[in-house]
């Protein structure tokens, strides 16, 4: 194999992780959209605040994403929305809660988990991902040293 079809397969492999990164970012902001509906009914003002602060975490990495910002600045919000997560899953376990928002949130702390797996690995390879490739060019402003 020659050292150009190598790069097209590593170049196919980018794009696929790309693209899974993408499609599990649209997943999380999906689902973190309709999770503070789940909990407006709830008695403790906590899960419901919680909530709230979940879906403002989602927009912050769907931004994230689309504005192109490092890989590192994403894993950091990846982190607080995992963070925040597991803390609205074991609120909302010991509530009255519906099954289905809990599985909803259980749901989303498993793409989470993936979508940190994936960016790991863009961080581990030679020439990472591009984040927000497709979607924005990425200018002078959003590239750091």
């Amino acid at each position: 194999m020659s050292a150009a079809s190598e790069a097209v397969g590593t170049k196919e492999q980018l794009d696929e992780r790309e693209a899974r990164i993408t499609k599990l970012v649209g997943e999380v902001d999906s689902l973190a959209a309709v999770l503070p509906r789940g909990f407006a009914k709830s008695r403790l003002e906590t899960v419901r605040i919680l909530a709230k602060e979940v879906a403002v975490q989602s927009q912050a990495l769907m931004l994230s994403r689309r504005l192109g910002r490092p890989n590192s600045e994403i894993l950091e919000t990846v982190d607080q929305l995992l963070s925040g997560l597991s803390r609205l899953r074991l609120l909302s376990s010991r509530t009255r809660v519906d099954q289905g928002t809990l599985l909803s949130v259980m749901l989303m702390e498993k793409l989470a988990a993936k979508l940190h797996v994936e960016l790991i690995a863009c961080e581990a390879t030679d020439e990472g991902c591009q984040a927000g490739s497709g979607t924005t060019a990425v200018g002078p402003a959003t590239q750091t040293s």
